[in-house]
């Protein structure tokens, strides 16, 4: 696209928020809430919304427990829903054992 010279340049979609996530919702909580009670709140927000879209598009969206990545048939589970009818090479999850 090309601007004519007397066209002012377009505005920057984004800009830097080192403190604050424009994605982020914003709750009204009561005055005085800690951060921990948005962090819930976003977090029940979420899952909500998670399980909304797996209910309504079951055949595309999965909800999958970190649990079902330590097993052999969990993980063939997983698989076989984002790549259904095709072969799958199976290996041992690794657990952080720390350092």
């Amino acid at each position: 696209m090309r601007l004519a010279a007397s066209q002012p340049a377009p505005q920057k979609a984004w800009e830097t928020d080192l403190v604050w996530d424009k994605n982020f919702p914003a709750f009204e909580l009561p005055q005085g809430s800690a951060l921990e009670d948005y962090i819930c709140r976003y977090y029940d927000l979420y899952y909500a919304q998670l399980d909304e879209t797996a209910a309504a598009w079951p055949e595309h969206v999965r909800v999958f427990g970190l649990d079902q990545m330590t097993t052999e048939a969990g993980r063939r589970e997983i698989l076989e829903f984002c790549l259904p009818g095709r072969a799958h090479v199976d290996f041992d999850a690794h657990l952080n054992k720390g350092s």
